[in-house]
């Protein structure tokens, strides 16, 4: 059972069934003591009347008949839907609710640190909200960097073991055709692949080289540095200057001997 009661600013006191609900004049930042007469536990709600946003609530037992608001958060001026709720069964689902709308007046002493405190506590529950986010971004983009450093790796070993692979059927297609490979084929056919080369071919001859080359190697031979030593006496182990008087000379001493 749900009845709606039209509260404007004035203090107003309703009952529907069992429920008995007397809502005071609101007033911006300032307390508010609802009296409340309830079969069973019962659940007190203060909602924003234009966003429909929770700003107060208190779950009581039966044996409680009033209900204080410590703060009534609300700008001048909106309205707040205040709403009871009274388990009159067992079950949960056994319920009778009442609910009313009061408009929010300004505070006789214009107290507005709760509306301060209502904003600085929203941004505070806005940043808690946003740090899981961050974390799970944080995480996400790290996963994501390992799992592409981990493709590139085996992207990379994979082309390694396919030039491997490349290589050995090469070496064993030149040793099956009796073959050596050729110095630099193998690096040459990985940069283009499909390049086929050839057998090493001399360079063509050039004669007017040749000449230029021979006449240059004739002009050296004919220098200083292939031209014949001067001769040079040579110095005995007897400090004598000229080995060529100790020779034995035979004709001389055949005609002493005569």
């Amino acid at each position: 059972l749900v009845s709606s009661v039209a509260l404007l600013a004035l203090a107003t006191s309703q009952r529907v069934g069992a429920v008995t609900f007397q809502s005071p004049t609101l007033y911006q930042c300032e307390p508010a003591v609802f009296n409340v007469s309830a079969t069973g536990n019962f659940t007190i709600e203060g909602r924003d009347a234009a966003t429909r946003k929770l700003v107060f609530r208190s779950r009581e037992d039966e044996n409680v008949t009033q209900v204080t608001w410590s703060a009534v958060d609300l700008a001048a001026g909106s309205s707040a839907i205040i709403e009871v709720t009274d388990q009159i069964g067992k079950r949960r689902s056994q319920t009778e609710s009442i609910n009313a709308t009061s408009i929010i007046l300004d505070s006789p002493t214009g107290n507005k640190t709760c509306l301060e405190t209502h904003k600085k506590s929203s941004s505070a529950s806005k940043t808690r909200s946003a740090i899981p986010a961050i974390v799970g971004a944080s995480l996400g983009g790290f996963v994501f960097l390992m799992i592409l450093l981990v493709g590139f790796m085996m992207y990379r070993r994979r082309k390694e073991r396919g030039l491997e692979k490349f290589d050995n059927n090469e070496t064993n297609d030149w040793h099956s055709n009796g073959q050596a490979p050729q110095p630099g084929q193998g690096y040459m056919a990985k940069l283009v692949p499909g390049l086929n080369l050839g057998e090493a071919r001399p360079l063509p001859r050039d004669p007017v080289l040749e000449s230029q080359q021979a006449e240059y190697a004739l002009s050296v031979r004919n220098s200083r540095h292939f031209t014949r030593p001067k001769h040079h006496p040579r110095v005995n182990s007897r400090g004598d200057h000229d080995i060529d008087n100790q020779l034995p000379s035979y004709n001389q001493s055949q005609r002493q001997s005569r």
